[in-house]
């Protein structure tokens, strides 16, 4: 998939990136949030999305350009509320974005996947064993979100978790197992 509203992506991130690096002097008190053309990323990013969707269609270069949007909307959850809307017909895509995108837009995926009975447990579960413990967190969330049962089951076999955090909330899913 070629066209506009990727092009019109890649022109936002190239003038976010512009903006970014005018800052390098402060102290780090500027947030992605802040960049004046931010709500029109958002919505570049969004119709891009659906573009893709639409297409069945994407090429790396727009796949590197959708993880870097949602990456810097982390924070709002703007492009994770997007795909929500569009539908179970973003799966697909959303599960091409996980394979390559960073901890901060993996996090946002897994943690659609209770919206998308395409995606399921199992595909929560894929994340339970991120790399990336904040990843790992959602995606036991999520997981307990479609099958609280199956989660529980789930977290009790997961013994060599290192993470504080991450034990503390598989003792608390495995502890709400319904007889």
């Amino acid at each position: 998939m070629s066209g506009g509203s990727t092009n019109n992506l890649a022109s936002l991130l190239a003038a976010f990136d512009r903006w970014a690096s005018s800052r390098t002097d402060r102290t780090n008190t500027d947030w992605p949030t802040d960049f004046p053309r931010f709500d029109e990323l958002v919505r570049e990013a969004a119709k891009a999305m659906r573009a893709m969707v639409s297409s069945g269609l994407w090429k790396k270069s727009e796949l590197a350009d959708l993880v870097r949007a949602w990456s810097l909307s982390e924070e709002p959850e703007l492009l994770k509320d997007e795909a929500i809307k569009i539908g179970p017909g973003v799966v697909p895509l959303l599960c091409a974005l996980f394979e390559v995108a960073d901890a901060d837009t993996r996090w946002q995926i897994v943690a659609i996947a209770p919206s998308f009975e395409a995606m399921g447990f199992a595909f929560a579960m894929r994340g339970a064993s991120d790399a990336d413990s904040y990843v790992r967190r959602r995606a036991w969330i999520a997981a307990a979100k479609i099958d609280i049962n199956r989660a529980a089951g789930e977290a009790v076999r997961s013994a060599d978790e290192t993470d504080p955090e991450l034990v503390k909330l598989l003792g608390e899913i495995a502890s709400l197992k319904h007889v």
